[in-house]
């Protein structure tokens, strides 16, 4: 199995270093793991390879590994948006308990806006980030 336009060298490397970026892991570490999957044995047989990070996942999901929390500022409570789907964001009152179990999923931008966007349970909220700004902005 092959993926396009990389060796086997690349590819391989690729997935090492998604598994470090992602994953937290050490080099060797992140080298054991891939070099131990049956996917690196046969690479070069017929067939099509997955992506290096569907790879990378499934080894990471092979070996229990959690992926790094992102850091990112604090949801407050008031005002924010909430994800209504097909692109459209609606305005509501957030509370303490939506915002305990918020978890930073990253920046975006909404209306032309940038916000932070959280997810809590199954909604996806987003506001404009206050207090501390994070080192990414």
């Amino acid at each position: 199995m092959t993926y396009p336009g990389y060796s086997k060298e690349e590819y391989f490397s690729e997935v090492d270093h998604i598994l470090m970026k992602d994953f937290g892991l050490s080099p060797g570490k992140a080298y054991d793991l891939t070099r131990d999957n049956p996917e690196y044995r046969y690479y070069s047989s017929s067939g099509r390879s997955p992506s290096p990070s569907a790879l990378a996942n499934r080894i990471a999901k092979a070996a229990r590994l959690k992926p790094i929390e992102k850091a990112g500022p604090e949801m407050e409570p008031g005002y924010a948006y909430k994800y209504m789907g097909d692109g459209e964001w609606e305005d509501v009152v957030v509370s303490k308990d939506v915002t305990e179990k918020a978890k930073f999923q990253g920046f975006a931008t909404i209306y032309g806006n940038r916000m932070a966007v959280w997810k809590s349970g199954r909604h996806s909220y987003a506001q404009t980030a206050v207090g501390p700004r994070h080192e990414s902005r």
